[in-house]
């Protein structure tokens, strides 16, 4: 059982892993096209300066969860008793 709850948090850390880094894509793309949108074009400049600043706030939230994920799957056993034990 220990062994399948560290292997699940690994696979859980690499998922969290792609998506960072599909994220991060996301956000270059979006500073790009802000970059080389119109100065007359303000809506364009502020979606796409909008939505590089959540991509990137998110794949940081998401390289959280994959060292946190990271951390279990190369020590499950306490994690895994403190979650039978109802608590961390």
């Amino acid at each position: 059982m220990v062994d399948a709850f560290g292997r699940y948090h690994a696979v859980l850390a690499v998922m969290a892993s792609v998506v960072a880094v599909v994220l991060v894509g996301l956000s270059v793309t979006a500073w790009r096209r802000f970059a080389a949108a119109d100065r007359s074009d303000g809506r364009t400049r502020r979606t796409m300066g909008w939505f590089g600043v959540l991509a990137a706030l998110v794949a940081l939230a998401f390289v959280v969860v994959a060292v946190a994920n990271t951390g279990t799957a190369a020590d499950p056993a306490p994690a895994l008793l403190g979650f039978y034990e109802g608590g961390w």
